[in-house]
């Protein structure tokens, strides 16, 4: 039945009565469902403001906490600034006291040399870091032979074992295809870095094992994993969580007497990164550390030799007197001019 609300009200007021009741029934759940909505809308601004605010405390938390990185390296490296730079500075005032001792001279070359090979590491690692983050590292895939690399890598490292005596050994059992394609020197980088470490912070008659194994996945790939540990004196499991990050040193060079300028191992990551690898390190204090990192490469069959590579060969004695003429000649040039 069809009700008219205009007539109903004469001809049957209960009907329009229930009616009336009925509109303000309604009226009232829409009004109850507005401010339902209207509590909704609310509540749900107030959870993104928390939500704001809590990502904003979280950045300034950040924030305070990189300039705090950044104002803890800053005078890490004035102080590993300062001393190469004393050094060559020391050195340069030795040498010229004692110009008529070639050999004293000769010393205090090779150690300025030494202090300012030092000072261009530290600079470079700034360097490096700033290129990684703004993009501008690619690498540079070649053919390579694994066994030479680690052998460059050793020649590099030598004088630094001899003079920590510190045993070092290198493990290749599981090594089946020795060459790769794969960017040579980060991989140089990345292992210096690594050894590096192991070298500064294990004490004298300590052992140093690298090991190199394969799991091939094909063919034409292999995941090679690459094992640095060391019988050194080990992180604090605190410490592992953040040695990624850029500037972290467990040990100020002030108090341990260790240079570096923090970057090594951000550095170290990025690059494995680059490279689509990945990067874990395990260490117990008193213990040792070692830094573990997997590398997908591709299995080269063979190496084109340079047609270069020999032509040391042809060098004859006369050559090499006279190169060492040269470098005589360059060192009593460099002792006239420091008088």
């Amino acid at each position: 039945m069809v009700i008219n609300p205009y007539t109903s009200r004469k001809n049957n007021p209960i009907i329009y009565n229930h009616l009336v009741s009925y509109k303000g029934i309604i009226q009232d759940i829409d009004v109850e469902k507005n401010n339902l909505k209207l509590v909704q809308d609310r509540l749900s601004a107030l959870e993104e403001l928390e939500k704001s605010q809590e990502a904003l405390k979280q950045a300034l938390i950040e924030a305070e906490s990189a300039n705090k990185a950044k104002s803890t390296f800053l005078t890490n490296m004035s102080h590993d600034i300062r001393t190469p730079m004393n050094a060559i500075i020391g050195f340069t005032e030795l040498a010229l006291e004692n110009q008529d001792d070639l050999g004293q001279i000769t010393d205090c070359l090779d150690k300025i040399k030494t202090a300012g090979n030092h000072l261009i590491s530290l600079i470079n690692d700034i360097l490096d870091m700033n290129r990684i983050e703004s993009g501008k590292v690619s690498l540079e895939l070649k053919p390579i032979n694994l066994y030479d690399n680690l052998k460059d890598v050793y020649a590099i490292v030598q004088s630094s074992l001899e003079a920590g005596k510190l045993e070092y050994i290198e493990k290749f059992d599981n090594l089946e295809h020795r060459n790769v394609l794969c960017d040579g020197l980060r991989l140089n980088q990345i292992l210096l870095n690594c050894i590096g470490n192991s070298i500064k912070f294990t004490p004298k008659g300590g052992k140093i094992t690298v090991e190199v194994s394969e799991k091939k996945n094909n063919d034409n790939n292999a995941v090679y994993t690459f094992r640095i540990s060391d019988t050194g004196i080990g992180m604090k499991a605190e410490f592992l969580n953040k040695i990624f990050e850029p500037f972290e040193r467990e040990r100020t060079s002030t108090i341990s007497k260790t240079q570096g300028t923090g970057l090594g191992m951000s550095i170290t990551k990025a690059l494995i990164d680059m490279m689509n690898g990945t990067i874990r390190i395990e260490s117990t204090e008193g213990v040792g550390t070692t830094y573990i990192f997997d590398l997908p490469l591709e299995i080269v069959n063979d190496i084109a030799k340079d047609p270069n590579e020999n032509i040391s060969d042809d060098i004859s004695i006369d050559d090499i007197k006279k190169q060492t003429e040269k470098l005589k000649e360059l060192t009593n040039k460099l002792v006239l001019l420091s008088k």
